[in-house]
């Protein structure tokens, strides 16, 4: 990679080597790194290193998917017949 790359995450962490890439960084061999946590911030690190708040997954789809199960919980809970969020 050349040394004035930027790697930019919007993903998980864990596909990279991130002591690696930190380390390349803070010695100048690697352009910065940008990634998004809530319990790291700009001045754990050396170098051109950018920590964003989490928010990925603040979208429009999202969003909308949210209040739909809130909605169809809540209306489910009122008319007697409570219903069951599952993820698969």
């Amino acid at each position: 990679m050349k040394s004035s790359a930027v790697v930019v995450s919007s993903s998980d962490l864990h596909i990279l080597d991130l002591d690696y890439v930190l380390y390349r960084v803070a010695q100048g061999k690697l352009g910065g790194l940008a990634f998004e946590s809530k319990e790291r911030k700009v001045t754990d690190f050396k170098g051109n290193v950018m920590v964003f708040p989490e928010q990925a997954y603040y979208t429009l789809g999202t969003q909308t998917n949210r209040a739909r199960a809130v909605t169809e919980t809540i209306l489910s809970i009122i008319e007697g017949r409570p219903v069951s969020n599952r993820v698969n």
